[in-house]
């Protein structure tokens, strides 16, 4: 029997319909890795838990766990990091600390550093007091640098990004910016071509809620044209654009792009759920 391969290697996060279907047509080869079969089922869970379908995701670990046994450290951790995401995504982010605390414990005690680090930086996006999420986030990151395990590395970028995001969400827009730029740094040498728009984005909207509006604008022109280029338009740097285009007091060239942005931003499922109030700003300052 081959290889069974990495549980990273079948993610793709954007489509988990896809993703469901490559960890069912596993599932019989890993009839002779037990612990595996539950890690495959424990994603599938995933996958139900990024659609919003958190009863399916229960159900699922359910029957995951239903397959645990003493020694099966990997597994278990899994299941207590999908517990948690099904709750925090749900919206009991209190429920889910607890999951992801014993994710962290038993990962680390077990050696499993990419899972200890996922738990400790969903401990940071799930945790009530932004102090907290800064503590751990920062801890996770010192962490990671000082590992010698080549693995874990990519989380840098993850974590510099998440500590940009919980200062912006306390309006200290100057520090980050600082962590922004320090997480477009990372993904400039890496060769995500994804990331690298991401962090490029980032770093222009806080230049711009840092009133540096000029160098702002000079980035999200040059993302509007690649992404235009290969014919794969984004509807948050046509926010962007129309946000900057009202902070130099032009409404008249800030509309169009507002327009154009609503109709892509509408039908982005995370974004209608989580920013409302935004969705209709984008709507009102568009005239529609």
């Amino acid at each position: 029997m081959s290889e069974l391969p990495d549980i990273k290697s079948l993610w793709n996060y954007h489509d988990p319909a896809a993703s469901e279907q490559r960890f069912r047509e596993l599932i019989p080869r890993a009839q002779a890795d037990p612990e595996y079969h539950v890690e495959l089922l424990s994603q599938i869970a995933r996958t139900y838990s990024l659609r919003g379908e958190f009863e399916k995701a229960n159900a699922q670990l359910d029957q995951a766990e239903a397959f645990l046994t003493p020694g099966m450290h990997r597994a278990c951790v899994r299941c207590l990091l999908e517990r948690g995401r099904v709750c925090n995504s749900s919206g009991n982010r209190k429920d889910a600390v607890p999951f992801f605390e014993s994710a962290f414990r038993i990962a680390g005690e077990n050696h499993l550093d990419f899972l200890a680090v996922d738990a400790a930086h969903m401990i940071a996006i799930a945790h009530p007091d932004p102090a907290e999420q800064i503590r751990w986030n920062l801890q996770t990151l010192e962490y990671v640098k000082s590992s010698p395990d080549a693995s874990i590395k990519p989380w840098i970028g993850t974590l510099y990004n998440n500590l940009g995001w919980t200062y912006h969400d306390q309006k200290d827009y100057a520090t980050s910016l600082k962590y922004l730029e320090e997480s477009r740094a990372f993904y400039d040498q890496s060769d995500n071509a994804k990331f690298k728009f991401i962090a490029q984005w980032a770093v222009a909207k806080l230049l711009r809620l840092n009133s540096r509006c000029d160098e702002a604008m000079e980035i999200q022109k040059r993302l509007e044209a690649e992404m235009t280029a290969r014919n794969d338009l984004d509807g948050f740097v046509y926010e962007e654009l129309g946000e900057l285009y009202l902070a130099q007091n032009n409404s008249v060239a800030a509309v169009p792009y507002f327009r154009l942005a609503y109709p892509l931003l509408r039908i982005v499922d995370w974004f209608v759920q989580s920013q409302p109030a935004r969705l209709d700003r984008i709507k009102t300052l568009a005239g529609m």
